[in-house]
């Protein structure tokens, strides 16, 4: 459900966004691009992605998914895009999102 919320936030606030930009503007911008926009987006999804198999295969004992581990990425990198902050914060942010998640694995095999 709370992933449903955030969802439904990040829209309206791209919805927004738009809004205030004028649509015409941001389709005429999308039109000017033409086909490519697909392929650097999936460039870009396969960066994130690579970076995201690298970095937890240099967690040992496996201790974070791939999964987790892509979370963590593709939350950095949009704090990084949507903040003026950059690298600033977003770098912490990845760093406390592992440890958080870290703690969480710990916390899950002491219970076993």
């Amino acid at each position: 459900m709370r992933r449903v919320v955030f969802l439904l936030a990040g829209l309206g606030i791209a919805a927004f966004l738009i809004w205030r930009a004028d649509p015409r503007l941001v389709v005429a911008m999308f039109v000017r691009v033409g086909g490519r926009v697909p392929i650097v987006a999936a460039i870009y999804a396969a960066y994130l992605a690579t970076r995201a198999f690298a970095l937890e295969r240099s967690v040992p004992n496996g201790q974070v998914t791939y999964a987790d581990m892509l979370r963590i990425r593709l939350s950095g990198e949009a704090i990084e895009q949507l903040t003026l902050t950059g690298p600033f914060f977003a770098e912490p942010t990845k760093g406390w999102l592992l440890t958080r998640l870290r703690q969480r694995a710990v916390r899950w095999s002491e219970r076993s």
